[in-house]
Formats: structure tokens, sequence, C-alpha cells
């Protein structure tokens, strides 16, 4: 078991990897990053998604606060996105991070 900033690691990681529905009990939890499945690779694809995972943690994720996502597309393959979400831990005040790989869905290619 894990305690302390790990476990909001954690949490966050399960929360942004969750597809909206997968949870009998709470359909309406996890990231819907499935909705930019058909979204065109560039700007406003890493906008889309970080607006989706902001939000997502807003909603989700009462023990984090003042929340900043950045999303950018892998330079060799336009159909992947890092993402870094910096976050404060309300209890202790405490900044923390993590990233993740986004696989592109089904992106195409801008232009």
């Amino acid at each position: 078991m894990v305690e302390g900033p790990a476990a909001i690691r954690q949490s966050l990681m399960t929360l942004l990897s969750t597809r909206p529905g997968a949870r009998v009990m709470r359909p309406e939890y996890g990231c819907d990053l499935d909705a930019l499945t058909f979204a065109s690779a560039g700007p406003t694809l890493e906008m889309l998604a970080e607006l989706v995972i902001r939000k997502a943690i807003e909603r989700f994720a009462p023990r984090v606060a003042r929340v900043k996502v950045n999303a950018s597309a892998d330079p060799e393959d336009a159909a992947r996105l890092f993402v870094s979400v910096d976050y404060t831990i309300r209890r202790q005040q405490t900044r923390d991070r993590i990233a993740l790989v986004v696989p592109a869905l089904e992106m195409s290619e801008a232009g």
C-alpha cells in the first residue's frame, strides 16, 4: 500500500487511465480522452487534451489544487501526446508532478 504523495500520484494515474462508464457504481468517473479520437493532431488537440485532463482532475481529485496540464505532440510520432500534470497537494501544500504518454487513438494529421 502506498501513502502520501505516492498515493495521490497513483490515484491520478488511475483517474487518467479510466474511461467514463468503466466503473459500474461511478459511471461518470474517469477522463474522457476518447472524445479526442478523431481530432486532428496539432495545437488544438493539445489544448483539448489539457482541458479534458484538467477538468477530470478538478472534478474527481479533491486532494489536489492548482492543477497545470501541459500536452505536447511527440516530435517523432504526432499520434502521441506527452502530458505533464503539475499540482499542489492540498493537505501538505507541496508540489508534485506526474508525466504520461497518451497514445493517439486514431488521430489524423493536420493539414
